[in-house]
């Protein structure tokens, strides 16, 4: 039976928490514990009632999304936090991951994706939406020369690997990789692994980004 995880909401739109909620609770993964409508009220709320997943918009009053962020994860670094926005911007995308968020969501995203959502998380502890993914790498692109080099222990990454390293960058989460290439998800995640200590990085946007810049990922055009 698929866990049902106690989630936090927090956008500063009452119509948008409300959207939210009721995808969340159409999914069937989730109990909604409660609302904030700032990132004050957030941390607050996390300290109150230890949601194990926070949607969180960026765009709020008195404090932003990322500043909350940093907030919620030094207190809860349990907690996976997951970015709520209209935007679909790679520069923003870095910056939420660094800080601590364990996925982003677009939130005119489907019930599906918010299902999808939940399941990465309990799997992974990751979730990333396609579309945010290609953002991801057309900004990793924008900085990429582009000349194909690899750097110092990139070029060991095993055929498989390379692989994995590969579907990654399509956005596909690692129970999809597994189904891709008929392996298990305990073997894809254990590629997954091995190729982050060889990049020398702990996370998708880092992986897609290093691979870029020493030509293990196609640049998108």
């Amino acid at each position: 039976m698929t866990a049902r995880h106690r989630v936090l909401i927090v956008d500063d739109h009452v119509v948008t928490r409300q959207g939210v909620r009721v995808l969340l609770e159409m999914t069937g993964r989730a109990h909604v514990v409660g609302e904030a409508g700032t990132g004050l009220d957030a941390i607050g709320l996390c300290d109150e009632l230890r949601p194990d997943v926070v949607f969180l918009d960026l765009q709020m009053p008195e404090m932003s999304g990322l500043d909350a962020l940093h907030k919620i994860k030094a207190n809860h670094p349990e907690a996976h936090v997951v970015i709520l926005t209209v935007e679909e911007g790679g520069s923003t995308v870095i910056d939420a991951v660094r800080a601590g968020a364990s996925g982003y969501l677009i939130k005119s995203a489907r019930v599906e994706e918010y299902a999808s959502a939940l399941d990465s998380l309990e799997a992974e502890g990751l979730f990333m939406s396609p579309a945010v993914t290609a953002a991801v790498m057309q900004t990793a692109a924008d900085g990429s020369t582009g000349n194909g080099s690899h750097g110092a222990g990139h070029r060991d990454l095993t055929e498989r690997e390379q692989e994995v390293l590969e579907l990654l960058g399509e956005g596909l989460t690692a129970r999809a990789i597994a189904r891709r290439l008929g392996i298990s998800e305990r073997t894809v995640n254990t590629h997954i692994g091995n190729l982050y200590r060889r990049m020398g990085v702990n996370n998708r946007v880092d992986a897609i980004r290093t691979a870029m810049r020493n030509g293990l990922l196609a640049v998108p055009h």
